[in-house]
């Protein structure tokens, strides 16, 4: 609906904050760690008033269900490390 669109427009700010930073800074680490940041980055997020998704993964902002199955069927694991892995190294020239 439209209510749902324009909700998800707010929440794409801190989104797509969460999203670039872990692109930029924490594709060297494990999954653990990552998930552990992005936590810290989550309640950061909340405490300064940035709007962002309760349920935010990497997946969901940059990736579309279409190419994580062309992924899958290509080989990659299907879980979610190795997909944002996938995403990492599409998405950032880095790495």
């Amino acid at each position: 609906t439209a209510d749902q669109i324009g909700h998800s427009m707010v929440l794409l700010i801190g989104d797509v904050f969460n999203a670039s930073g872990y692109i930029s800074y924490l594709g060297a680490f494990t999954g653990q760690y990552r998930n552990n940041i992005l936590a810290d980055w989550m309640k950061l997020c909340h405490d300064s008033g940035i709007p962002v998704s309760d349920d935010f993964t990497l997946q969901k902002v940059c990736a579309s269900a279409v190419e994580v199955r062309e992924w899958n069927i290509q080989g990659l694991p299907t879980d979610n490390v190795s997909v944002d892995n996938g995403i990492l190294v599409t998405r950032g020239k880095r790495w």
